[in-house]
C-alpha cells in the first residue's frame, strides 16, 4: 500500500506576517493552502495513507485536513513533534521511522509541483527497483544556495549537501524522497546516530549525506517540469505562477 510522510512542522518565519496564526504549508497559494496540493495528487496517484508530521500551529492542520479531505478514501495520521522549534528536520523524520517502508515518499511540506513530477517519482516506486531515490532538477542553472547532488559515472547519487559546488553538481534536490530496503536501514541508524551525538540543527539530507555512498541512491529527474520551494515572499509568488499553470491538471475527484 502506497503511503506518504509530509513534514509540515516548521515555523516559516521568512513568510511572517503570513504565519503568525498559521503554519507555513497553509499559506494560500492561488485558490488554496499550499499543502492542499500535494495531498490532492498523492491521493490521485493512489497513496491510502498520509502521515502528516506536525509542529507548529499543529491543530490547524488538523483542522484542514478534516475540512477538505475528510470525505477522502485516504487515512490521515497526524504525528507531532513537541521540539519542532528546537530541533530541524531531521528529528521530525526519524520520530516517524516506524511509518517507512518499501511503498513510503517522503516529502517536504512547502513545495509547489507540477502534477507529472509526482507521478514520475509513482512510476519509479512502483517498479520495484532496489535503488532509493531522490527527485532532483537537473535542468535549471544552479546557485550556492540550493541543495544538490553530485552523481557518479554509474548515475547514482554520491553527495548531496548546499556547499557543493554548482559546476560539478547534477541539479537540485527538490524534496520528495524514497528509501528502499537496506538504504532506509543505513539512514536511520546514521539518523539516530546523529541526534544521540546533539547534532539536532541537523536537515535529514545531513544524513543522507553520511550515508549516500553507502547505499544505491539514484535521481528522479523533473524533466524541467515547474515546481518550486517556497521559503519567503518571493518564493511565494513563483508558487503562485505555477499554480495558474497547473492548476487545471489537479483532479478534482479523488473521492
Amino acid at each position: 500500500m502506497k503511503n506518504a510522510v509530509i513534514l509540515c512542522a516548521g515555523l516559516g518565519k521568512r513568510l511572517l506576517p503570513l504565519t503568525e496564526d498559521k503554519p507555513k504549508c497553509l499559506v494560500e497559494v492561488g485558490a488554496a493552502p499550499m499543502l492542499y496540493y500535494s495531498i490532492k495528487e498523492l491521493i490521485a496517484n493512489g497513496f491510502k495513507q498520509i502521515v502528516l508530521v506536525t509542529g507548529y500551529k499543529k491543530e490547524r492542520i488538523q483542522s484542514f485536513i478534516f475540512n477538505y479531505f475528510g470525505q477522502s478514501s485516504a487515512t490521515f495520521t497526524f504525528l507531532p513533534n513537541p521540539e519542532y522549534d528546537t530541533k530541524n528536520n531531521l528529528y521530525s523524520v526519524y520520530i516517524a521511522k516506524e511509518f517507512f517502508d518499501d511503498e513510503t515518499l517522503l516529502l517536504n511540506s512547502d513545495i509547489l509541483y507540477d502534477p507529472e513530477i509526482l507521478k514520475r517519482a509513482v512510476v519509479q516506486l512502483e517498479a520495484g527497483h532496489d535503488d532509493s531515490f531522490l527527485v532532483v532538477d537537473d535542468v535549471k542553472p544552479l546557485a550556492q544556495e540550493e541543495m544538490k547532488v553530485i552523481t557518479n559515472g554509474n548515475g547514482k547519487i554520491v553527495d548531496i549537501g548546499k556547499w557543493l559546488e554548482p559546476s560539478k553538481s547534477l541539479g537540485e534536490y527538490i524534496g520528495i524522497m524514497h528509501l528502499r530496503g537496506e538504504g532506509r536501514d543505513k539512514f536511520f541508524v546514521e539518523s539516530s546516530k546523529m541526534l544521540s551525538n546533539g547534532e539536532t540543527d541537523k536537515y535529514y539530507e545531513d544524513a543522507l549525506h553520511r550515508v549516500c555512498r553507502q547505499i544505491s541512491l539514484v535521481p528522479v529527474s523533473t524533466k524541467g517540469m515547474h515546481w518550486t520551494e517556497v521559503d519567503d515572499h518571493k518564493d511565494l509568488q513563483k508558487a503562485k505562477d505555477i499554480a495558474l499553470k497547473i492548476i487545471k491538471e489537479i483532479p478534482e475527484d479523488v473521492s
